[in-house]
């Protein structure tokens, strides 16, 4: 089982660890002003820009993951502790604004302001103003959903960091647009009190930075939530050349045959790979010969008699299903 606690983490962790990392280079280099440039104004020029865009599209995968095991999660809640389908409506629709945000802050790292601005003001206003709204509605799951999920304190502490992320939303917008008319310098990522609208200016880069603080710390508060939830790894069905299966049985075959009673005729017990299974042999008349691969699904110690009766059979789940016309029968 997986520790899904770790998703959040990690991204609570890659972030800022990123944008310290990357404000750190460009200062170093000279690359930008020290006073609040916009964290996009670090990833802009090599070599940040290589480690921007690199960590940041390991922090999205990891915010992609954390969206959908959060979904997961609410999911299995409502059958059991809940009747509304408001939880349900809600819960779809932050999925969507999730992933959406999660790939707006992929196209922030990608596609670098300096390169393709539009782009990059797209992917930003995803990133911020879509997650925004996906940290509003994991809020009013919130309260729907204590004591069982969270408790009260927790879904009053999301509220604040929503309310922090919005508020600090609109004033970096507001106040960056307005900074943006009044410029009248050079270069923007060297923002300098001359070149007008600066106060505008470090308004907005410093409501970012506090918003993508929050909205850090908001994913943070999933992590005590996972770790009270698991989720198995994925079954996979796996598709092999019957040829080659048939070989591999034959060639794995157990020496002992157990009989069966009932429709079956003979088994052993077969081992392929790290895998065992029952093997079933069937004589279908007048021929071919039809053998039955099924896994089993539950560890059983049963099969070390002649016989076992029908109801101690383990679990089994057919997996392949081949007719053989060059085999004899295993008994």
């Amino acid at each position: 089982m997986m520790k899904l606690h770790y998703f959040p983490t990690g991204v609570f962790i890659i972030f800022p660890a990123t944008f310290i990392t990357t404000f750190s280079i460009a200062i170093l280099l000279g690359h930008v002003e020290v006073d609040f440039p916009y964290i996009s104004d670090t990833g802009t020029t090599p070599p940040e820009s290589c480690i921007f865009s690199q960590l940041l599209t390991v922090g999205t995968v990891l915010l992609g993951i954390t969206v959908y095991v959060r979904y997961r999660q609410i999911l299995e809640y409502h059958p059991n502790h809940s009747s509304s389908s408001t939880i349900i409506r809600l819960n779809h629709a932050s999925l969507w604004l999730g992933i959406i945000a999660a790939f707006g802050v992929s196209i922030v790292s990608n596609f670098q302001e300096t390169s393709v601005f539009v782009v990059h003001m797209i992917g930003a206003f995803l990133a911020f103003g879509v997650g925004t709204a996906y940290i509003w509605l994991q809020t009013v799951l919130s309260y729907k959903m204590h004591p069982v999920v969270n408790t009260l304190f927790m879904a009053h502490f999301r509220t604040a960091l929503s309310l922090i992320t919005t508020v600090f939303f609109f004033i970096s917008s507001i106040c960056g647009t307005l900074a943006r008319l009044q410029f009248h310098g050079k270069n923007m990522r060297k923002w300098y009190p001359e070149d007008g609208g600066f106060q505008l200016h470090v308004a907005s880069t410093a409501s970012e930075w506090v918003m993508a603080s929050a909205f850090n710390v908001f994913i943070l508060t999933f992590v005590r939530e996972f770790q009270k939830i698991s989720m198995n790894h994925p079954e996979l069905c796996l598709f092999e050349d019957q040829s080659a299966l048939v070989q591999a049985s034959y060639h794995t075959v157990s020496a002992e045959q157990y009989k069966v009673p009932g429709e079956m005729d003979y088994g052993s017990i077969i081992t392929h790979g790290d895998t065992t299974h029952w093997m079933l042999v069937t004589q279908m008349p007048p021929e071919p010969i039809e053998i039955l691969v099924m896994e089993i699904l539950q560890s059983s110690n049963l099969f070390t008699n002649s016989e076992a009766k029908p109801e101690e059979m383990p679990q089994l789940s057919r997996c392949h299903s081949m007719p053989l016309f060059c085999c004899e029968p295993v008994i």
